[in-house]
């Protein structure tokens, strides 16, 4: 018996916010309470996505106290308890070319499609040069890691549903997707803070070394972290494809870059698209220096697999540029580095 357990526990004097709920492949929409205008935000954010995707996508549960919240929790399980017997949304087996005139009309391949992030948690994405226990941070994602974000939505979304073509039909889509070409606008601040841990991990080496072992060997060492605050809004421009309005709908789907947990929200009244690129890296003001990784020309879906034997090829599945952000360091310590945008 732990005596006086009352004063070890929080005493909260104020509890309030807002369950984001999604019924469909469409993120729920969550922004940091640490902004007075967040409830408002989110229910705006909800109304966009329903008439994005359809009435009833998103669902707002708003709690003033603890009791509420209690209460609206109790609320979804009831609701929600029968979930595999809810009817959900018919994903669309609709090709292209099945696609409205409208659509087809609207996207064009001299079009660029510019959509906004809001981050949510801190950011972490090791550079490909890195290893696995020393390893510095991008700042921003690469097209490597949004090209890869797209195709992990495309698959979830609609892999299914060409179980019998797989082959021939994710050849095509990830045609589009790897010849995209992506400028990148970071927000107004970054802050890269440096972390070291001390650990136990497994020890491959030795494992292999004795197969007679009964328990798994073990090693300790120091790793060494970058974890990136984002302050403000990050933008991607798309564009050398036809196919804008597929394009969007999947990046409407995506909640995270880098590392999981790393999430971002997706803010569609920000969507523009345009006849030219809405920005370009601009040398002339300045810039930071970033390795950023892409998808070759000539890579195919089996050298990127995961589950393929093909092996991809650093420098022609896998490349590597100098990309050029419009960031200045202003300020820098053992510690941490803080960026400002020109």
């Amino acid at each position: 018996m732990v005596p006086f357990r009352n004063t070890h526990l929080p005493h909260p004097d104020h509890f309030e916010g807002v369950i984001s709920v999604s019924t469909r492949r469409c993120p729920a929409p969550m922004l940091s309470p640490l902004s007075e205008s967040y409830s408002r935000q989110i229910h705006s954010l909800a109304d966009t996505l329903n008439n994005l995707n359809g009435a009833g996508t998103i669902h707002c549960f708003d709690f003033e106290t603890i009791a509420q919240f209690a209460e609206q929790i109790q609320t979804l399980i009831e609701r929600y308890r029968n979930l595999g017997r809810v009817t959900m949304p018919k994903p669309s087996n609709k090709s292209k070319s099945s696609l409205s005139k409208q659509e087809q009309v609207k996207a064009s391949s001299n079009q660029w499609l510019t959509v906004t992030y809001q981050p949510v948690s801190l950011f972490s994405l090791k550079r490909s040069d890195a290893t696995s226990m020393a390893a510095r941070s991008n700042l921003v994602p690469t097209p490597y890691a949004i090209k890869m974000a797209l195709l992990k939505v495309l698959l979830e979304s609609q892999g299914r549903q060409h179980q019998s073509d797989f082959d021939r039909w994710i050849k095509s889509e990830f045609t589009w997707i790897r010849d995209l070409q992506i400028y990148i606008w970071p927000p107004e601040q970054l802050v890269v803070n440096r972390n070291g841990y001390k650990l136990r991990y497994y020890d491959q080496t030795a494992d292999k070394a004795d197969k007679s072992r009964t328990t798994i060997p073990m090693q300790g060492g120091f790793v060494f972290r970058e974890w990136v605050h984002l302050q403000g809004h990050l933008q991607i421009c798309c564009g050398g494809c036809d196919r804008l309005a597929e394009l969007e709908r999947l990046f409407a789907q995506i909640n995270y870059f880098g590392k999981r947990g790393c999430f971002f929200q997706y803010l569609p009244e920000y969507k523009q698209e345009t006849s030219e690129p809405l920005f370009q890296p601009n040398l002339i003001t300045g810039f930071t220096a970033q390795p950023m990784d892409d998808l070759g020309q000539k890579a195919t879906f089996n050298r990127i697999n995961p589950f393929s034997t093909d092996k991809a090829q650093l420098d022609k599945d896998r490349v590597i540029k100098p990309g050029f952000l419009p960031l200045r360091l202003v300020a820098t310590s053992a510690r941490y580095d803080m960026y400002q945008r020109y």
